[in-house]
């Protein structure tokens, strides 16, 4: 009977150990989809939000002549159309520069004060990739000592930045890497190069970025993007303050 007994108190002790195991197992595994959810649901979110960007951003109406509005030019076309004419002339996209930063700012508006983003243009030339845009909008407090615009706050800055090394593209691919969840997406841009001829034109292909991430922390990579403060919103403000760049256009009406 003492054998009997003691068996089963071991065969007891052995079914609550699994028992407690296997609970313990699905305790955690239930934390963990949870939160592989959560992050699955934010990343989806970045891609469609970055998704319907570019085709908002480079299907808005744009004047054809620069500096008329809207509303009394009369004749519009598409951004994305007025962005290869620009490029066409000189390799640069600079006629356009100013009305590609509005609509980029206005249309990541509503995500400003959460999150921080980089949209740029790049292609490849002579086998290296070379920007043809890059802007980037961080807040204050997150930027790298030294580079900071005033104290420590939660102001928004947006950058436009002119990386002199057509290596810049990897330092810019670092600073991502580091930055945690990156919600991004790309598209492919077909530019046109006018020949020395004038009589025709060549097709290269650029690819064009929107990424963007929940403000953090940015690494040291920052600082070699050539990048320089065009606008700062403080909080609460309705409208962005222009900095004295030399190379920084209107933001806003």
């Amino acid at each position: 009977m003492n054998g009997k007994g003691q068996a089963s108190i071991t065969d007891a002790l052995y079914f609550l150990l699994i028992v407690s195991a296997l609970s313990v197992f699905l305790f955690v595994y239930s934390m963990n989809y949870g939160s592989t959810v959560a992050d699955q649901i934010e990343r989806q979110f970045g891609q469609e939000y970055a998704s319907s960007s570019f085709r908002t951003i480079f299907y808005n109406s744009t004047p054809r002549i620069p500096g008329e509005s809207l509303e009394e030019t009369l004749e519009v076309d598409y951004l994305l159309a007025a962005i290869k004419e620009d490029y066409a002339d000189d390799k640069k996209i600079n006629r356009t520069r100013e009305v590609l930063a509005n609509n980029i700012v206005g249309i990541m508006e509503p995500l400003h004060d959460s999150f921080d983003y980089a949209f740029y243009v790049y292609l490849e030339e002579a086998g290296a990739q070379k920007f043809a845009f890059l802007l980037v909008s961080l807040h204050n407090r997150v930027l790298p000592e030294g580079r900071r615009v005033g104290d420590y706050t939660t102001d928004a800055i947006v950058y436009l930045c002119e990386p002199a090394e057509l290596t810049s593209l990897d330092r810019l691919e670092a600073m991502l890497s580091k930055l945690g969840t990156v919600s991004r997406s790309e598209s492919r841009m077909r530019l046109p190069i006018i020949k020395e001829s004038g009589q025709s034109t060549d097709l290269v292909t650029s690819y064009v970025n929107l990424a963007m991430w929940v403000s953090t922390q940015i690494p040291e990579e920052f600082n070699d993007l050539n990048c320089d403060p065009c606008w700062i919103k403080s909080q609460g403000a309705d409208e962005w303050e222009k900095q004295n760049g030399p190379a920084c256009p209107q933001l806003g009406p």
